[in-house]
């Protein structure tokens, strides 16, 4: 890209929640090395962690990066209140959800709920006061608020409760069994599916959480183009400002036209 195309380029503010975890460090990856973000606002329950691909080979902060992001402390159980609202009043551009846990991570259902619900509702809550125009959310294939089943059912309430933000634009992923995310706790969905993985149909097969992060920035920087899907890819969806990828599409969008 010449001097005078990156002049050109639309210059965007973000925050990310659930940046440790592991789509959203590949999204932080993304959005820090790109021309188009320039500064993200990383909220978390510390304010000193050590993001790999911020780091170099000595471990230390790779010093031509640092200006493009910051660390900001914040307490996901106090959200409604007024210091950890006025944290939001930054005029951001954009704000992406990355967190998620599990039944058995979390030790409960209630506090599973406290997590997928309440954690990453009142953050969008505090976004859509502060004046954020547009939110990406990492859900989950099979999302569905009226489900039997309490992931699924979670992961769909929480999609719907946002849509009530009024948001100008509201993106939501619906990612299978994720791979290549090096975390800690083994999930059994995922061992057991991996080995089969090549019977699996598009809609459930596994999908890396690069491809789930590119998918973000990509949409996230296209404007047009998801006007465009509005058409092609909105699962029946009747309200023009929510756009919503399954699975199947995710691969389909990054190998086509952002392969990694």
């Amino acid at each position: 890209m010449s001097d005078s195309e990156e002049e050109q380029v639309k210059q965007f503010t973000a925050f990310i929640v659930g940046f440790s975890g592991a789509i959203g460090q590949e999204l932080v990856k993304e959005l820090v090395n790109s021309n188009e973000y320039k500064h993200v606002t990383l909220f978390g329950r510390r304010d000193d962690y050590k993001i790999p691909c911020l780091r170099n080979e000595d471990d230390e902060e790779i010093e031509e990066l640092k200006e493009k992001y910051s660390f900001v402390k914040i307490d996901f159980n106090n959200l409604d209140n007024e210091e950890e609202k006025e944290k939001f009043n930054k005029a951001f551009d954009k704000g992406f959800c990355c967190l998620g846990t599990t039944k058995k991570k979390a030790g409960s259902a209630e506090a599973f709920r406290k997590v997928d619900y309440d954690y990453i509702v009142n953050t969008a809550t505090n976004a859509s006061e502060s004046g954020v125009k547009e939110f990406h959310l990492v859900s989950s294939v099979g999302a569905k608020a009226d489900s039997w089943f309490l992931y699924p059912q979670v992961k769909g309430q929480t999609e719907n409760k946002i849509k009530e933000l009024g948001f100008d634009r509201y993106f939501i992923y619906r990612p299978s069994m994720l791979t290549e995310a090096n975390r800690e706790e083994s999930r059994l969905g995922e061992q057991i599916a991996t080995p089969f993985m090549w019977m699996l149909p598009k809609s459930y097969k596994p999908i890396s959480v690069k491809k789930v992060a590119r998918a973000m920035f990509s949409k996230s920087i296209n404007i047009q183009e998801d006007e465009n899907d509005n058409n092609n890819n909105n699962n029946n969806n009747d309200e023009e400002n929510v756009f919503i990828y399954e699975n199947a599409y995710i691969h389909d969008y990054v190998d086509k036209y952002n392969p990694l």
